[in-house]
Order: structure tokens, then sequence, then C-alpha cells
């Protein structure tokens, strides 16, 4: 059935309201279905932009000063905008070579990093990243340590633009789904005036009231009941259509007003609102109350017949609770398993930028070795999460005066450094 929605009726609405309303008969439309997924999506994205976003405020300095004592002294230095923690530093000095790297792998973009040989023997690397800015501050870096008049020197690495452009995306769907959440509206207030000539309605969103709307119902001639339905998107193509129903008022001239402002999945409200509201505005006549005598209407006077009985029955049929079916609730699992799933692979990774744990170090002792507080015998070993860093790891040599000999280990940035703990040969 096709409908003309009347313009001038619609602007027409009034949001204010007159002084003279006299209220004489409340109605309820609802509760509606409030879409909690929505709600968890919503919430979800805007914890994982957090997170991101505290990843990517983390930066890494390689920092040189040649004012200091020894010829100056190196820093790698980890700093947010509010904390910068010294992770390694050295005299500048102790540097005999600096080297490029290339780190590209088959499966990822172009990559490199700085190697700093140091007069001990081992390597340490900074300025490490994509292609061709890590390239760039190799050149920096190799100039400084080959100019003795530089006196400073800062490189610092920042997170991709890339990331910054996801999170901004996760940022955007994120409040589109708490606002869709927000202004989904779960049930109606009506209020009738003693006139009979006018009706307010007040949409409530979550149980927020919202603003009153004010329409003249002096011209009213009918209520229609318009059905529709749709299929969730996570849903199969095959799967039974959920019903939707809204109600018009139709005025004379065929002119037509939404009191519900879409399609709303809950036919049977619909329908129990169109009666209530229909009687109470003497459109028809609510049906007798059926007494112990025969209910038989004379022939000569015909029974009252609702036009729209036909459509409430077969929305009331359509609105009943489908037949349960393992496989449009089992997508519905997986895909929350799904949501779950990627939301704690983003957790752990980007939990590991929150400690600044970036690296690993995987230990595999071959003779007594000493990390700290912690001794690993032959046959043993470890592998943790740790800061990038050099590290120093004691191992038992009867050679050596004390006989703990040390050796320094250096874990890399977003890498696993694999050490045999075991005397030098």
């Amino acid at each position: 059935m096709h409908h003309n929605l009347d313009p001038a009726l619609v602007s027409g609405e009034h949001q204010s309201m007159e002084a003279d309303f006299f209220v004489t008969r409340v109605l309820h439309y609802g509760p509606l279905p409030r879409h909690w997924t929505k709600l968890a999506l919503g919430v979800l994205s805007l914890l994982l932009v957090a997170l991101f976003a505290v990843t990517m405020v983390h930066r890494r300095a390689f920092l040189c000063d040649r004012s200091g004592p020894g010829g100056g002294t190196c820093r790698i230095v980890s700093e947010t905008p509010w904390t910068a923690t010294v992770e390694h530093s050295f005299n500048v000095s102790a540097v005999r070579e600096v080297r490029w790297r290339d780190t590209t792998s088959p499966k990822g973009g172009k990559k490199g990093e700085t190697v700093l040989i140091m007069a001990s023997g081992h390597e340490i690397r900074v300025a490490t990243g994509p292609q061709p800015a890590s390239r760039a501050a190799f050149e920096r870096i190799k100039y400084y340590f080959n100019s003795p008049g530089e006196a400073t020197l800062s490189e610092r690495v920042a997170p991709s633009p890339w990331l910054w452009l996801a999170a901004l995306a996760m940022l955007v769907a994120s409040l589109v789904l708490l606002s869709m959440f927000g202004r989904a509206v779960t049930a109606f207030r009506i209020e009738l005036d003693d006139g009979g000539n006018r009706l307010r309605i007040r949409p409530s969103h979550h149980g927020v009231p919202g603003r009153w709307r004010e329409l003249e119902i002096h011209d009213l001639k009918d209520l229609v009941v318009e059905t529709s339905s749709f299929i969730p998107w996570h849903a199969k193509s095959s799967s039974t259509p959920i019903p939707t129903a809204r109600l018009l008022l139709k005025f004379a001239g065929n002119r037509t007003v939404q009191l519900t402002p879409e399609f709303l999945e809950n036919p049977a409200a619909t329908i129990s609102l169109k009666d209530e509201l229909g009687s109470a505005l003497g459109l028809w006549h609510e049906p007798d109350v059926p007494t112990g005598e025969s209910t038989r209407a004379p022939d000569d006077e015909p029974r009252l017949q609702d036009p729209y009985a036909d459509v409430d029955a077969q929305l009331a049929a359509a609105s009943q609770p489908e037949r349960f079916s393992w496989k449009v609730h089992g997508r519905r699992m997986l895909l929350l398993g799904g949501v779950l799933l990627v939301g704690s692979l983003a957790f752990l990774l980007v939990s590991t930028y929150l400690t600044g744990e970036t690296g690993r170090l995987t230990v595999r002792c071959e003779h007594r070795c000493r990390f700290g507080a912690t001794e690993c015998l032959p046959g043993g070993g470890w592998s943790s999460p740790m800061k990038p860093g050099a590290y120093t790891i004691e191992v038992w040599n009867p050679d050596v005066p004390g006989n703990w000999q040390k050796i320094l280990v250096e874990v890399r940035d977003g890498g696993t450094t694999h050490f045999i703990c075991r005397p030098p040969r």
C-alpha cells in the first residue's frame, strides 16, 4: 500500500509544548530491541584505539653528546610524551665502526638498521625501521661518528603514518557504532489531549527521554500498520527474515504521517498500539466482553470487523520466535569468538609496547650460567620478553679468576636473540 507523506504536516510538528495541553490518556509503545552488539563492538573498538594510541606515542631515540667526559656519551632512550627511560648508554669512543644492514624479509616491506660495532666486539643496533627513512638515519649516524667536530646527534624512530590512519579509521568506526546504539529508540510515550484533537509523542533512548513532538489530529481518518522485514547481515540469505512494522496516521486528503520514525522490530507492540490508540480516538470500538449469552449477532445487525485483522494476524504470526538454527546461531558464536580473539591478540601485541619489552632473549645453557638472581644448570634454558639493550650473563669458567666470566648479550628491538651459554672458545 502506497502512502503520500505530507511534508507540510510533518514540518508542522510542534517542538514547543503549549500550556493548554491537558493529558487524558497515556499510551506506551515498547520495549523495542536494544542492539547490544553495536555497543559491544563500539566499546571494543574504542579500547583498541586507546591501546594503539599508547603504542604509537612510544618512540625510540638514539642520542649522542660529545661534551661529556671520555669523548662523550651515547644513549638509547625509550620515550613517551610523559617518560623517558635510558635503556643503554656507552662512550662515543667505544664505537669502532658503523655499518648498514638490510633486514628486509620476503613477507614484509623493505627495512633496515644501523649496526654499531663496539671496541669489545659486540654489536648494538639502532635506528631500525622501514626504508628509506632508516637508510637516511644510517647516513646521519655514520657522518656523526666520522666527524669529530659534530657535537650532538639525535635520531628518533616514530611509528608509520599508516598506523595513525588505521587508528583514526577505527576511532571513526567506534564513534559511529556508539552513536547508532545511543540514538536507537527503545520506547515511545504517547499522550492524548482532552479535546481529542492533539497528541504528543516522546521517544526514549535506553531510558533517556527525548524531545516531545506534537501533532494535530482533528482530521485523522485511520491508522495503518505497514510491515516489512530484513535479514541480519551476519545471517544466511535463506534465513527467516525478521518482521518489522511501523504505524502511520492517515488524514483527510490521503495525507500520511509516520507515528514511528522507522520500521521497528516489534510488530506485536505496533499492532497493540494501533488497537489501543484507535479505540482511544474513537476510530473503532473495542469488542464487547463475552458473556454467558450467545455471542452470535442477529442477521440484521452485521458484526463489527476490523479491516486490518488479517494483517494483524499475519504480523502476530510472523513475530513469533523462529525455530532454533544451529547454522545461524553457530555463525553468531563464531563471529563473537572471532571478535574476542582479534581483541585478545591485539592486546597481547600492544601490551609489549606498554611495558617496553619489545625484544626477546632465548638462552640455552650448556654450562652453569647466571643471569641476575636466576641460575641455569647444564641442559636447561629459558625464554622471556625483554627491553632492547645490552645485558650481562655470567657463565662458569674455571680458567678465569673468580670463576664467573661475564658475557655481554645484545637484545634486539622487535627480534629474538638466541644465546648459547658456554665459555668462549
